[in-house]
């Protein structure tokens, strides 16, 4: 059959974008809904296309969201929603159309019954049947339960009904049950598809968005509080280790990244589906099991069968057991039957991939419904003659190969290139490059120290090693050698071996003839299976395949029917040959289970890789019997470890002996008798590793269970290995022996006889080994050196050694490279012989793979260096639109009351037409000839690939001064992940000064340093007409990543560009140089003023822009340097704009003006008046659509500048001005049509709703432009202005300066951004000590400012950052969203983007670093211990914050008011970050800085918290009590007699109060109190209690009661009752809505008598209720504990310090008495007492108080010493803190009288508390706080002022300001010399954070300053404090020296001493600047 691809129809983009890369169809379709009602629909590219009507066949997958189960809101077909929508519109498309086979496929419980009766309407005329199917019934191992439906059309077959009825048993015949393991489509572990996944959750989002909501599972909690205690789990964490404070740690191999990021809910359920199935008997980590986290624990029951994956839903979690992380989205792609190595995917993220993969149809059952469909309707295809147009089912015999004519023929040398390496060379780079830890792939070699287990040998960085705890040592002292990197020894390895191996002279019946005796023990049926398959690999031709790094390294050579691999591991290299089953085998069969084992092996010997004794295994059975008897004493089993209470009691030997019968001991040489010691801590299955005890060096056996990764665990087998590492899908582990499937450890008694089966006899054979010779030779030809090309527009001429060719760019491919070589059938099996066939991206991967052997040898083209190569660009310009069609033009509509851009649908579709039809870069062809005389033809169209870079280039008018280049890189590794370098700033220390002085009327104002003329003449040198050009350039590039080859063209423009970045350090004296620039370019400034310009006012002026604050100072430099030379204007405000003249600007020579003019409402309003445009958006309208307006503004504003210029009366053409602003308010391209967007839900559903009543309302009135309504030029004042040079209400766009200069430019927002790069200049020049440069996005910014393109926009993960990338994307259309996952660019394009922004940043930026070394600096870290009272009351703190693992945001409270949420949304009112609270509580400690009675002092204020904590215990008390009457009232009514015909009983309750007795909330303060409640509700029950929470209903009618109304819908209206906090995909029952409910004063209604089941829901929901009370009860209780035992410490200490006699605190977990502060601690997260002895017996373990849960590791302990004793006069009078005090008495006491101080405080909060304590201290003070900064008038500039310039008596002494404000920034403070800092700078990354410090000390230390400057940073130890410093110092520890100096110092500098010092607390900084746990 000849099939044609019509169409498809997608509406997500990135799903268009896979189905146009993978499939080709013709059209992609936005939207089914849209073909069905119109006659043309939009495209993915956003063109209007005629939809295809005559159709055979028509598969459809309507929307499945309202029929889900996993939806608790179902739809019912007639309902609104997306599901029914897409349904009526394939029924109105087969209705307009009608196709004659429909095929649809929705969920199993969509309602198919009303769907087939729908089809078989008269109005439809359709034959509809349906079948229920699961696709592990189709090959396929996943559960995937779906309903297919066929439809045929009555009207073109009058047998449809019997056929669609034949059609279900048809389907049923295609059924055959999956036969291959879910881990057969799985990817290895090390892939390296898995492995960047694997680093880059937390990086870029995670796997799941969802994953890092902060949620509360209340809910859940009490559903696996049940679960748990159902099955008898106990309360243990094994799998992840996660405790409430937020730390988590999986095994050493699972995702590191990834599990901790997931919600608590995610995390207990790992934990407990790995003990359900340890309690059913096997070890989820080593069998293969599929764990769907987006269910809950009693919804997901783990009982598929073994290789059997569950349902992948769109928006599941699925988890697989072996990883310990997700299967990714390529994997779940994979099971839907499309084959992972031919996906072609660029960009997706993995939930995108995720959903792909849940919408997706399985191929498998898809294919069956179709070829179904075409055997029982085929005949309703006949007569249905038409032209077939899709490519992609041409013949393939129409290829025509490529002219290789010009090539030059080489021979192919498959033998080795390097044969001079030795065995012991190679050996050596083997093992420096194995892998040591699961996180460095296969790939790559980590920085971090490295770890081995002393017992195992297992090695681990220090990041992952924990899990399992090991014995680990540092690796260091074993390795002397630095690691190599890995692809070192890869390539090394390739060039020792040859290509093409030959095994020789292995005769089975020599062998057998020598051994018959041991041949002979084979019964007959095996010997005839092991030799028929055997003999098929003998004399094979063996080829290189592939090479691949784990803990070993392994060589591949692949034939047709077995397989060579070489290992390099810490013995001696071994061959291992392996024999491959008849593809037909069944999985299971006999011949695959003989043939998972090698069948021959060699040890390399001498010098030689391929040298040495090959042996065969015969498949000799051996079955004997061991004694394995236990010794020592009885420790717990690994299930009793776990905390399993069914096997609490079971215990195993430490020691196991085993030992043979003597004869089998003699016979065998097995060498596996012995004593075996357990090796609990060191991993493999079920904990159960065995070590052989021996003296001997010899390679270490091991005795473990082998588990079958998907077979049933009652057969899995103990066996001896020396290899115990953890193995990947389809590897296979020798054994020496194995014991019967039965054995396992136990506590038994004396000697037991085990059967033990030793497989294999390996016996010496006579094979040998070389390399392969061929008869005839292997040739490869390549183009001469010689070869260029000339490119005009739509055309090239190719010149190579023989002449020139010249074609149009479509036929411009030239092939590159031509190989014949003998080609197997087996490597490319489904291609026919002498045919010619074109490889796709979809098929690379397989070609190249499997052609290893032979490209490694070719791929290396000579004379193709990767150096560039000229491109002749000759004839005219003009964009080729063959290759690069012109893009569509955007145009804008309202949506939503925002603008957004779409494509104007002409365009578009002209777009779409010629990009899909450009030549391909590469092309690559492929023949298998006669004899397998193979050849493969590679070509490289070069013209396209130019003229695609051409097009990038913006407003590319004629070719003059472009450069194209172009170059191969044949060696081209794609790596795992993109390295970029960081960005620098070069230095000018070298170039020659410039000779300038400011001079004035004769007088000599000053001249610059020595450091300034350099930097003047480098600006000089930078603004002359002979300046260097700078060349934009754009980069197109073509790969074939599993070649190697990438291929790119760089076109190259000069540009003009006068200006640069000053970004000289603080203190350098930017403002003087620029000055200075601007005084000696003055005589060329005027004359630049008298050159004409278009549509612009030519200035003399350079204008200025500067923040408000430096405004002063600014004006203060030009006065004091260049006098009253110049003309100087300033417009510090908008009114002052307003009354300025175009003269008063012709007269200026310099203008100075404040960034708030640019950003002000009446600027734009200007602006828009002079363009004659609507008014600008505003909002979150800003970007894209800000800067579309703005082009057009600026054109507009030109031309009517040009206008003014000619015009007689201004007056009238003010009229004309006002006139075309009304006009533009009717332009109705602002009113066009808006693409479709995907809705959901609830907002479909109001988008629909409004759509109707669009169509139904007789007036429609859409929405215009939605400017302002106002028509009159209320800004731009031209009437009565005789002269364009008496105009008013100016724009700066309406002039041409000199010069423009941004000073303090990182702080210049997005809006003002725009408006400045729109203002015109001939110089343009940055000025900023710390210019943001943190990406690519950063760099192109400035060089757009200064008028240059750096490149495209592009998103791709891992180079821009996450602001940046949002930006990107939230600005793009949905076409453009499309398109940009059409192609996904290479790491190295992204690194020469890089470089190339480096180059412009060597060209155009210099930053030199102040010389003021004469100005002396002292830097100092003052040390702050806060007092006892203090610390505790921070450590009170941390530990909640801790406690919620510091993701508490002020924008995101808890939805459930707890002890920790309440008393966090408390601080947090006032902090935005749970790091700011921390970072303010280190210096201050009043709550929210209240000055309440009792809180004079923090001691007071101690008392104040006690007394909070227990009112809150007490309150939660009540509130348990009173829920508790109400939960027992409901209990004793809502059972329904048992006679009932349905009873209803409540189990919640019953189940709530069984998990309190057995202690599951992990406090046994806690039960006790919740025991005592539940009996005193119980005792207290009456039937009155009903009144108290229940009232009769009055009618409003009658105001009589109403008892018919039921108590649920009136309970549900109550504010704050408890609401359901069920998500779409779980709809049990145990999630109910809450009844009955509510904290309001309005009681719900009472229920009817009868009405049971109202009553159990309103138990059920109650019991909800009470387990989120027990839960904050148990933190309340926590918290008062924790800050009770803090103060007894600190009491005590302090009693003991003073002499006094005082009870000593008991341990907690032993009872005893502590007698020295020394040997006690304290546990964070309960407040129990441990004694040191206690708690290093049990150390990583709870806490060891009865009953107490509580984690007992990490931060959570407190030494008691920590806690400090009380001073008295600490408890005494009024207090600030201690360490404000400490900086208040050094600037009363320190500071000298005459200094004054710069104070720099980060929070406006905190801010104000310094300020009152300097008042309080009597030190004058200016506080520039956030109210006074946000001053639209003075911004605090007249503070500052004063505090400069007031040399009074009412001189401030202090200034105090924010670091992170740009009223910090800029400043000349030299006045002062004393620099404080509060508190370290808390930045969201290093960049600013090193900016933000510079800026800060650079106010005081610069040129101007006379006096030593003195640094304060006070750092409050034990806190966060000491965290931030030392992060942001790069690692370094802050550590107290000798005479007690606070210092930092490098690791590696630290003395013994010095290391033990612990000054941190652990938090850990992530990528945003907030704390993770270390």
């Amino acid at each position: 059959l000849e099939i044609e691809h019509a169409f498809s129809a997608e509406i997500v983009p990135f799903k268009q974008a896979y189905i146009e890369r993978n499939f080709h169809p013709p059209v992609i379709f936005r939207d089914i809904r849209q073909m069905a009602t119109d006659d043309k629909a939009e495209t993915a590219y956003g063109a209007p296309s005629e939809v295809p009507g005559d159709l055979d066949f028509l598969i459809a997958g309507f929307s499945c969201v309202d029929f889900s189960r996993l939806n608790a809101w179902n739809k019912n077909l007639d309902d609104v929603g997306e599901s029914g929508d897409t349904f009526r519109s394939i029924l109105n498309y087969a209705k307009k159309h009608r196709p004659a086979i429909i095929i649809l496929e929705n969920v199993l419980s969509a309602p198919w019954k009303v769907i087939q009766s729908v089809w078989e309407k008269e109005e439809y005329d359709y034959a509809a049947a349906y079948t229920k199917v699961d696709t592990k019934s189709f090959y396929i191992p996943h559960t995937r339960q779906r309903g297919y439906m066929i439809c045929i059309d009555k009207r073109r077959l009058k047998s449809a009904q019997s056929s669609v009825q034949k059609w279900t048993t048809l389907m049923k015949a295609f059924e055959r049950p999956a036969s291959c393991s879910v881990d057969s489509f799985l990817l290895d572990e090390d892939d390296p598809r898995v492995h960047r996944c694997r680093e880059e959750p937390a990086k870029h989002g995670n796997m799941d968005p969802r994953a890092s909501k902060e949620v509360d599972w209340t809910v859940c909690q009490g559903r696996h509080q049940n679960y748990r205690e159902d099955q008898n789990l106990g309360s243990g964490r094994p799998f992840t280790h996660w405790i409430e404070n937020g730390s988590c740690k999986v095994v050493d191999y699972g995702w590191q990244l990834w599990v901790p990021e997931q919600v608590d809910r995610i995390k207990d359920v790992l934990d407990m589906s790995f003990l359900r199935n340890v309690a059913r008997g096997f070890d989820s980590r080593e069998k293969v099991r599929v764990w769907e986290l987006s269910q809950n624990i009693d919804r997901f029951q783990d009982t598929t069968p073994f290789g059997i994956t569950n349902c992948m839903t769109p928006t599941g979690t699925p988890f697989l057991t072996t990883r310990g992380g997700p299967i990714i989205g390529q994997e779940a792609i994979s099971l839907q039957g499309l084959p992972i190595n031919k996906m072609l995917l660029t960009r997706e993220a993995q939930g995108e991939l995720q959903d792909l993969a849940g919408n997706a149809m399985t191929t498998t059952v898809v294919g069956a419904a179709i070829l179904s469909a075409l055997i029982v309707g085929f005949d309703a295809l006949q007569g249905q003659e038409r032209q077939t147009s899709n490519t992609a089912s041409s013949n393939a015999s129409q290829i025509q190969a490529l002219d290789t004519s010009h090539l030059k023929s080489r021979k192919i040398t498959f033998a080795a290139v390097n044969p001079q390496m030795s065995v012991q060379q190679l050996r050596k780079k083997a093992t420096d490059s194995f892998r040591r830890c699961y996180c460095e792939g296969r790939t790559q070699t980590t920085t971090r120290r490295i770890l081995i287990c002393h017992k195992c040998q297992h090695t681990s960085c220090e990041a992952c090693a924990g899990i399992p705890s090991h014995d680990y040592r540092a690796l260091s002292s074993q390795l002397p050698n630095p690691r190599i990197d890995p692809q070192i020894f890869a390539n090394d390895i390739r060039k020792v071996l040859p290509m093409r191996l030959h095994l020789a002279n292995l005769d089975l019946r020599n062998v057998t003839s020598k051994f018959e005796s041991v041949w002979a023990a084979v019964n007959s049926a095996e010997r005839k299976l092991f030799s028929s398959t055997l003999e098929r690999s003998l004399s094979e031709e063996y080829r290189f395949y592939a090479s691949k790094r784990s803990q070993v390294w392994t060589i591949y050579y692949e034939a047709p029917f077995s397989r060579l691999e070489l290992e390099f591991s810490y013995t001696a290299p071994r061959w291992l040959l392996f024999v491959k089953p008849d593809r037909k085998e069944p999985v299971n069969s006999k011949v695959r289970q003989t043939f998972k084992r090698p069948v021959a092996r060699m040890v390399v010997e001498g010098s030689d890789l391929l040298q040495g004794q090959w042996q065969l295994c015969l498949p000799v059975s051996a079955p004997t019997v061991v004694t394995i008897e236990g010794k020592g004493n009885l420790v717990p089993s690994w299930e009793s470890r776990l905390g399993l209470l069914d096997f609490a009691d079971t215990k195993v030997w430490p020691t196991l002996q085993v030992r043979l019968p003597k004869r089998d001991s003699k016979t065998l040489h097995l060498g596996i008798e012995g004593d075996y010691e357990l090796l609990q801590d060191c991993g493999t299955a079920s904990g159960c590793l065995h070590k052989k005890v021996s003296l001997e060096k010899d390679e270490p056996l091991y005795l473990f269970l082998e588990p079958d990764r998907v077979g049933d665990p009652e057969r899995d087998q103990f066996v001896f290995s020396t290899n115990t590492r953890k193995l990947n899908h389809g590897e296979t582990r020798l054994t020496d022996a194995r014991l019967e499937a039965s054995w396992r450890p136990s506590d038994i008694s004396g000697p037991k006889t085990i059967n033990c089966d030793v497989y294999g006899r390996w016996v010496d054979c006579g094979a040998t080994m070389s390399p392969f010779k061929d008869t005839v030779s292997a040739t490869y030809a390549v183009p001469g050196s010689d070869m260029t090309v000339d490119l005009v527009t739509g055309m090239s001429t190719i010149h190579d050694g023989n002449g020139s060719a010249g074609t149009n760019c479509a036929e411009s491919t030239r092939a590159i490279l031509s190989c014949r070589a003998p080609i197997s059938f087996e490597e490319i099996t489904s291609w026919r012989e002498g045919r010619w066939y074109l490889v796709d991206e979809t098929n690379e991967r397989q070609v190249f793979t499997s052609l290893t052997w032979l490209t490694e040898r070719i791929r290396d083209l000579q004379g193709f260096s990767g150096d560039w190569r000229r491109l002749n660009l000759t004839g005219s310009h003009g964009r080729c639109q063959t290759c690069a069609p012109d893009r569509p033009q955007l145009l804008w509509a309202w949506k939503k009351d925002k603008i957004v851009p779409y494509e104007e649908p002409e365009s578009a579709f002209k777009f779409e037409d010629m990009i899909k039809g450009r030549p391909s870069p590469f092309v690559v062809q492929v023949r298998i000839g006669n004899g397998l005389d193979g050849r493969i033809i590679i070509g490289l169209n070069i013209p396209t690939l130019a003229h695609r870079a051409l097009a990038k280039l913006p407003d590319l008018e004629t070719h003059k001064g472009v450069q194209l280049s172009w170059r191969l890189d044949t060696q081209y590794a794609w790596p795992v992940k993109v390295s970029l370098r960081k960005f620098s700033l070069g230095h000018n220390k070298n170039d020659p000064e410039a000779s300038h002085k400011f001079e004035f009327n004769g007088h000599n104002l000053g001249v610059l340093r020595k450091e300034q003329q350099r930097s003047l003449q480098w600006m000089l040198n930078q603004e002359d007409d002979a300046a260097p050009a700078f060349y934009e350039q754009e980069i197109e590039e073509a790969c074939i990543p599993h070649l190697g080859w990438r291929a790119e063209v760089r076109a190259r423009r000069p540009r003009q560009i006068r200006g640069g970045i000053l970004a000289d350090e603080v203190g350098y004296g930017k403002t003087l140089t620029t000055l200075a620039l601007i005084d000696a370019q003055q005589g060329k400034a005027n004359t630049t003023a008298n050159v004409p310009r278009v549509g612009a006012i030519p200035l003399k002026a350079t204008l200025i822009i500067v923040p408000r604050t430096l405004v002063k100072q600014w004006e203060g430099q030009i006065r004091k340097f260049l006098g009253r030379k110049y003309v100087v204007l300033v417009i510090s405000n908008s009114p002052q704009m307003e009354n300025k003249t175009v003269a008063d600007f012709q007269a200026a020579d310099i203008i100075i003006s404040v960034w708030s003019v640019f950003s002000s409402s009446s600027y734009l309003t200007t602006l828009q008046e002079l363009a004659c445009l609507p008014e600008a958006p505003d909002g979150h309208g800003l970007g894209r659509p800000f800067d579309a307006w703005l082009t057009f503004a600026t054109r507009n504003a030109a031309q009517h500048v040009e206008e003014m210029k000619s015009q007689q009366s201004l007056t009238d053409f003010g009229k004309v001005m006002a006139q075309r602003l009304v006009a533009a308010r009717e332009d109705t391209t602002l009113q066009a049509h808006v693409a479709s967007k995907r809705l959901r839900g609830e907002e479909y559903f109001q988008e629909r709703q409004k759509a109707e009543a669009a169509k139904s309302s007789k007036k429609d009135s859409p929405k215009t432009s939605g400017f302002a309504s106002s028509t009159k030029l209320k800004r731009l004042q031209l009437q009565g202005a005789k002269s364009i040079g008496q105009v008013k209400g100016l724009a700066f766009q309406m002039f041409h300066f000199n010069r423009l200069v941004v000073d303090e430019y990182t702080y210049v927002d997005e809006k003002e951004y725009a408006l400045l790069t729109s203002v015109s200049a001939s110089n343009r020049w940055i000025l900023s000590g710390t210019p943001p440069l943190e990406d690519f996005a950063d760099v192109k910014l400035i060089a757009g400012f200064l008028g240059a393109h750096l490149g495209i926009d592009d998103d791709a993960r891992g180079v821009l950052k996450g602001r940046n990338i949002r930006a990107i994307r939230h600005e793009r259309t949905a076409a453009e969203q499309f398109q940009s996952y059409v192609q996904d660019h290479s790491p190295a394009w992204h690194q020469h983007r890089q470089s190339h922004a480096q180059s412009f940043l060597d060209q155009f930026a210099r930053q030199n670093t102040a010389e003021i070394d004469e100005i002396k600096c002292v830097q100092t870290f003052v040390a702050n211990q806060l007092p006892a009272a203090e610390y505790a009351l921070y450590i009170e703190l941390q530990q909640q914050l801790m406690a919620q693992d510091m993701k508490m945001r002020k924008s995101g409270h808890s939805k459930v008011e707890n002890d920790r949420s309440a008393r966090l949304n408390e601080l947090l009112d006032l902090s935005k970050t749970p790091e700011e609270a921390l970072l303010k509580r280190c210096s201050h400690f009043r709550l929210d800085g209240n000055d309440s009675e009792g809180q004079e002092n923090a001691a007071g204020v101690c008392d104040v918290i006690l007394n909070l904590r227990k009112r809150q215990y007490s309150q939660t008390c009540k509130d348990l009590a009173k829920s508790l009457r109400h939960a027992v009232w409901l209990k004793q009514h809502c059972d329904s007699p048992t006679n009932a015909k349905k009873p209803v009983m409540d189990e919640h309750f019953a189940k709530w109060k069984g998990n309190v007795r057995n202690h599951a909330y992990g406090d046994p303060d806690t039960t006790k109190t919740l025991v005592r409640l539940i009996a005193s509700a119980e005792a207290e029950y009456s039937d009155s209690h009903e009144d108290e929470f229940y009232s009769e209903k009055v009618s409003v009618v009658t105001g009589t009661k109403d008892k018919t109304a039921t108590e649920g819908k009136t309970a549900r209206k109550g504010k704050t009752a408890i609401k359901d906090k069920r998500s779409k995909k779980d709809d049990d029952d145990d999630d109910g809505e809450p009844v009955g409910v509510t904290s309001e004063e309005v009681k719900p209604n009472k229920f009817d008598k009868n009405d049971f089941a109202g009553k159990v829901r309103a138990l059920r929901v109650l019991v909800v209720h009470l387990r989120g009370l027990s839960s904050e009860l148990v933190a309340r209780q926590r918290a008062l504990r924790l800050f009770q035992s803090c103060r007894r410490v600190q009491r005590w200490q302090t009693d003991f310090k003073q002499g006094k006699s005082s009870r000593s605190p008991q341990c907690d977990w032993c009872s005893r008495e502590v007698l020295e502060s020394s040997q006690l601690s304290v546990l964070g997260v309960c407040g129990h007492f441990v004694c040191s002895p206690c708690f290093e017996s049990l150390r990583g373990d709870t806490c060891g108080a009865k009953k107490c849960t509580a984690a007992a590791e990490g931060y959570g302990v407190i030494a008691a010493s920590e806690l400090g004793a009380e001073a008295s006069q600490d408890c005494k009078g009024y207090h600030w803190g201690k360490k404000i005090e400490a900086i208040c008495r050094l600037i009363k006491h320190q500071v000298p009288a005459e200094d004054q101080v710069l104070l720099f405080v980060q929070f406006n909060s905190l801010m104000e508390i310094m300020e009152k304590a300097l008042d309080d201290q009597g030190i004058s003070n200016w506080a520039i706080t956030e109210a006074i900064s946000n001053n639209k008038k003075s911004g605090g500039a007249d503070l500052i002022d004063d505090f400069q310039s007031n040399a009074s008596e009412t001189r401030k002494k202090v200034l105090l300001l924010n670091p992170g404000n740009v009223s910090a920034a800029g400043a000349n403070l030299t006045n002062a010399n004393h620099v404080i800092f509060v508190s370290p700078l808390l930045t969201s990354n290093q960049h600013e954070y090193d900016a933000s410090l510079t800026q800060s000390i650079g106010r005081a230390r610069r040129y101007g300053q006379l006096k030593t400057v003195y640094v304060y940073r006070f750092v409050s130890l034990k806190t966060i404090d000491v965290d931030i410093v030392q992060q942001r110092s790069l690692g370094k520890c802050l550590v107290k020296t000798k005479d007690d100096q606070l210092v930092l110092k490098a690791r590696s500098e630290l003395t013994e001493d010095e290391r033990n010092q612990k000054w941190s607390c652990g938090f850990k900084l992530n990528a945003k600047g907030y704390s993770d746990l270390d």
